[in-house]
């Protein structure tokens, strides 16, 4: 996981990823990113009603803040975890997440992302027990409000939309 398949340089003279991505799945990619630094996991318990997104809105504020992960939500009997701030504004998680280099400048991840963009996807295949599909619930079982859910007061008021 840690090895990059790098092959093509763009104009500068650094590597562009010619590989789609160095990770297999999310976790594969929280490997990735936590062990560059990016990744922050949060294990005290967390009410997703508003406490979850201030935490994201407060650590989203500081420069090279990092992506959160939260371990253990209030009311939840699933395990369910949340990711926060995924890719913030770290063009270094962005290219670990696209498969690019994240020594790149800007512009010329700008444009790898363009050309990675024109590329055609690989149809996807379903794989039987993967783990998306530990949870399964049928019939009676199925209510959706048993999942936590954040909730940001500040996105439902009228203020902010301006």
């Amino acid at each position: 996981m840690e090895e990059f398949a790098f092959s093509r340089r763009d104009r500068s003279g650094h590597k562009i990823a010619t590989n789609a991505v160095a990770w297999r799945d999310l976790r594969d990619w929280l490997a990735l990113v936590e062990a560059s630094g990016g990744l922050r996991r949060i294990s005290a318990t967390v009410d997703p009603v508003e406490e979850l997104a201030a935490i994201t809105f407060l650590a989203g504020r500081t420069v090279g803040a990092p992506a959160l992960l939260f371990d253990r939500l209030c009311g939840d009997e699933f395990g369910t975890r949340v990711l926060s701030n995924m890719l913030g504004a770290s063009k270094e998680r962005y290219a670990f997440a696209v498969g690019l280099d994240p020594a790149l400048s800007i512009c010329d991840m700008i444009a790898a992302t363009r050309a990675i963009i024109r590329r055609r996807i690989a149809p996807y295949v379903e794989k039987r027990g993967a783990p998306v599909n530990e949870i399964i619930l049928r019939g009676e079982q199925i209510d959706i409000t048993r999942f936590p859910t954040p909730i940001s007061v500040l996105a439902m008021s009228p203020l902010h939309a301006i």
